[in-house]
């Protein structure tokens, strides 16, 4: 049915970014006369909590994580409810893992994740080009998810497929994820922020999960398991420091698609994003931000220094990645 949404993307077209029922570009023949993305944008967020937008924009016309959203809209997310309740971690690490799959899940991840990824890049590819029936053969869609648990299956659909992944300091990355978390709307409406016991069993089990990823991604991005020039590793900072991310950001492009080549990303929920900048959104601008909700390592009771011991190796190479010159 992809001619359908051909037609789709002719009917409906774009909405307007600000100003009601104007005309933005050629690709968009047929603006809602009544609905702007500003519009779209404050509906959306008024569901978030103001704890929770401090931390994630939550913006349905920006690229977003693909394999969370995927995973809640097949009631995976309710086994946080379980974790919580239960004080056991076991419930999450089965249903809701991003480093792994059980062997129960295998056709949820490897079959019909993998197909709602091949619809969605179909459905993108025609909705960035509309007027035409075939499309640029260097154009590439990109996702942005936790697909390290579906390499094999993701490579053998598409033996071209590029990854790319951030590199951040292992003890950040749980601190983030940890309060993130906890003010997830996934997980707030039974996540007591003042209850103790709530807390310890979020940060157990996302330590579990955290360190089970990064040592996962190293084994997928390393250099000695990565010859085929499929899979590039980023450091952080490259992407989130001012003066890095234009260069970094174009590299990316670069690596991924060439000097001819167009992206075309996945956007969250819907529209169409910005062809000629895929990557504008991808990371804001690093800057110094204080959160409501900040718990540190040491309120969550987890010892740092054992576990950068446990994630050595992922550390080195992160280190090793950024002390280069060249990202791609």
């Amino acid at each position: 049915y992809l001619w359908i949404w051909n037609y789709v993307s002719w009917f409906v077209g774009d909405l307007a970014e600000k100003e009601e029922g104007t005309k933005t570009s050629d690709d968009a023949p047929n603006i809602h006369p009544t609905l702007s993305k500003s519009q779209v944008r404050k509906w959306y967020r008024e569901k978030y909590s103001p704890e929770c937008l401090e931390r994630h924009d939550f913006d349905p016309f920006s690229i977003d994580t693909l394999d969370l959203s995927f995973l809640s809209c097949h009631l995976n997310g309710l086994a946080w409810e379980y974790c919580l309740e239960s004080k056991s971690s076991e419930v999450v690490c089965n249903e809701f893992h991003y480093a792994r799959h059980t062997t129960e899940n295998k056709d949820l991840y490897e079959v019909d994740f993998v197909r709602y990824i091949d619809r969605l890049a179909r459905k993108t590819i025609l909705f960035h080009q509309p007027k035409k029936y075939t499309t640029n053969p260097k154009t590439a869609v990109l996702f942005k998810g936790h697909f390290l648990s579906i390499v094999p299956a993701l490579r053998s659909r598409y033996p071209s497929a590029k990854f790319v992944t951030v590199l951040r300091d292992p003890c950040d990355r749980l601190k983030s994820a940890i309060n993130y978390t906890a003010v997830n709307p996934s997980i707030s409406p039974i996540m007591n922020l003042r209850n103790h016991g709530h807390w310890q069993t979020l940060a157990t089990t996302l330590e579990e999960i955290e360190a089970e990823y990064c040592l996962q991604e190293l084994k997928t991005f390393s250099t000695a398991n990565s010859d085929s020039g499929r899979f590039l590793s980023i450091h952080y900072d490259a992407l989130v420091t001012p003066s890095k991310q234009k260069d970094t950001i174009r590299a990316i492009q670069g690596w991924i698609v060439g000097s001819e080549g167009s992206l075309a990303p996945v956007q969250s929920k819907a529209g169409k994003s910005n062809a000629k900048k895929p990557l504008a959104n991808a990371k804001k601008a690093k800057k110094t931000k204080k959160y409501t909700v900040d718990k540190t390592l040491h309120e969550l009771g987890i010892d740092e220094i054992n576990y950068r011991n446990h994630l050595s190796e992922y550390t080195d190479y992160m280190n090793e990645i950024g002390k280069k010159k060249k990202i791609a």
